[in-house]
């Protein structure tokens, strides 16, 4: 016993530092998760591929040799970073009830609570890049249109490196406070936004946060009343870009009023998920009532017989 003792409790130190490490990044697991599906998607998946090989490929070229599609893609790629930096950055400065994080336990925490909103910012154009290089790289078609794409999607994720940036030392700036001594100095606040009214006072989390959400309604909208042009004139890869930004702006609304009032999203999202899958079924087929019979077919052999004697009719030898 005395030989498991030090093992068991290493055991407890790492669980209890794993528990510490989810419970300091929750709030941010809408954005991390969500964002991660956009390197499974365009990398992984061979749907996923063929989408950014006919973007590669488009004959149309709005602009040299990038078509109207890769622009689409493009804009869509940028809105779903930004969408993903600026909510992880906003949960994770939001103090919800009975959060034991009043205070970060090292520099470290700190640095990686200030890293995680950045990198999931940078994760969907990084990860869209990659896929253009590999696809530029398998030799089934032109390298030149798949390395400027790659190439423009690493210029989006510096250009979201540099927001991210930027928005944290403006916030740091507006949150540091004077300290009362000889030395002087600032100190700021760990966390700000203590309940919702509290974010209509910071006009840059109300820039990031309120646009996402309008242009995800707005797409909605586009999808509900032009479901099959909409996603034909923008193409695949934007249509499921669109959707992974939809997630994200939903999932980290859902987290954040399930953080707030202290709910068990996940628990109860399961259950519906369950008692909706009991009669949501559309796997069904169903026959169309009053259809009219298909016309009987011939053979081959029955058809050129037929064909052969309309034309001795016609024409007698």
């Amino acid at each position: 016993m005395k030989s498991v003792q030090p093992l068991l409790e290493a055991f407890g130190g790492f669980w209890k530092r794993c528990r510490y490490w989810y419970r300091l990044l929750e709030p941010a697991r809408a954005s991390l998760l969500v964002s991660l599906v956009v390197p499974v998607t365009f990398i992984f998946v061979d749907q996923g591929r063929d989408s950014l090989r006919r973007i590669a490929s488009d004959p149309t070229a709005a602009l040299g040799s990038v078509s109207f599609t890769a622009i689409a893609m493009l804009l869509a790629l940028f809105a779903t970073g930004l969408a993903s930096c600026g909510w992880a950055r906003f949960l994770l400065s939001c103090s919800f009830p009975g959060n034991h994080r009043r205070s970060l336990h090292s520099h470290f925490d700190d640095f990686v609570v200030r890293w995680m909103p950045r990198m999931c910012g940078i994760i969907p154009p990084c990860s869209m890049a990659l896929a253009f290089f590999i696809l530029a790289f398998e030799g089934r078609d032109k390298v030149l249109p798949f390395c400027l794409l790659g190439v423009c999607c690493l210029a989006e994720a510096g250009v979201l490196w540099a927001v991210c940036v930027r928005w944290y030392r403006r916030e740091q700036d507006r949150r540091a406070v004077p300290l009362s001594g000889a030395d002087g100095g600032t100190a700021r606040p760990k966390y700000r936004y203590k309940d919702f009214a509290d974010v209509w006072q910071d006009r840059r989390a109300v820039a990031i946060i309120g646009p996402t959400i309008l242009a995800n309604l707005a797409v909605a909208v586009a999808f509900t009343l032009w479901p099959v042009a909409f996603g034909q004139f923008v193409g695949s890869a934007t249509v499921v870009l669109c959707a992974v930004a939809a997630w994200l702006c939903g999932g980290s609304i859902l987290i954040y009023w399930a953080s707030r009032y202290r709910v068990p999203i996940v628990a109860l999202l399961l259950v519906l998920i369950a008692a909706f899958s009991l009669f949501n079924d559309n796997h069904d087929i169903r026959v169309i009532p009053g259809r009219a019979p298909e016309p009987a077919t011939t053979t081959f052999r029955d058809a050129l017989v037929a064909w052969h004697r309309e034309v001795g009719a016609r024409f007698p030898a």
